[in-house]
């Protein structure tokens, strides 16, 4: 039983370490990443610790951003304990998120979103944001989901493209 306490509370101080060691906030999407590739924690295993550390407040998750953020409760709890963890464990995350921590922060500036507002009517919105200031939104109209969700994902690979062309045209003088 007592192994099991143990490893019960390394696996959420690991993810207290991860939202302290990234030094920005993350996404769902990214702390799961994290663990697996790492082989810290089973994704269901990790899905409930986020649930109980998100009700203890340990951690708080941004609704509107869609991302974690790890609170002074966590960071002193976490600084209390930070030697129940493993050893190897802190060093294969040290080395995942510095390899990994820039890409992190522009998923984080570049989001795409769709809703439906009507039949055969869904509203895309792709945004980018650097240092919590928006560069630039965009919403538009499109009559299906496939389309929606096109928008959605291309928006995630051309975004600081079509940024730079917006900027451009808008910019030029046609004189």
């Amino acid at each position: 039983m007592i192994s099991n306490t143990q490893e019960l509370a390394e696996n959420k101080l690991l993810i207290l370490y991860v939202l302290q060691r990234a030094g920005l906030p993350l996404s769902n999407e990214q702390i799961t990443e994290i663990m697996l590739d790492t082989e810290c924690m089973n994704y269901f295993l990790l899905q409930q610790f986020l649930g109980e550390l998100q009700n203890s407040e340990h951690i708080f998750f941004d609704t509107q951003k869609s991302c974690y953020y790890i609170t002074p409760k966590g960071t002193n709890t976490l600084n209390l304990f930070l030697h129940l963890i493993d050893e190897d464990k802190k060093k294969r995350l040290d080395k995942y998120i510095v390899i990994n921590r820039e890409r992190f922060k522009r998923e984080l500036q570049i989001t795409s979103d769709y809703k439906q507002v009507a039949k055969d009517q869904f509203v895309v919105t792709c945004k980018v944001e650097e240092n919590n200031i928006t560069l630039i939104e965009l919403k538009l109209n499109v009559v299906s989901k496939e389309q929606a969700k096109l928008l959605c994902s291309n928006w995630n690979h051309k975004a600081q493209k079509i940024y730079a062309n917006v900027i451009k045209e808008l910019t030029e003088n046609d004189t």
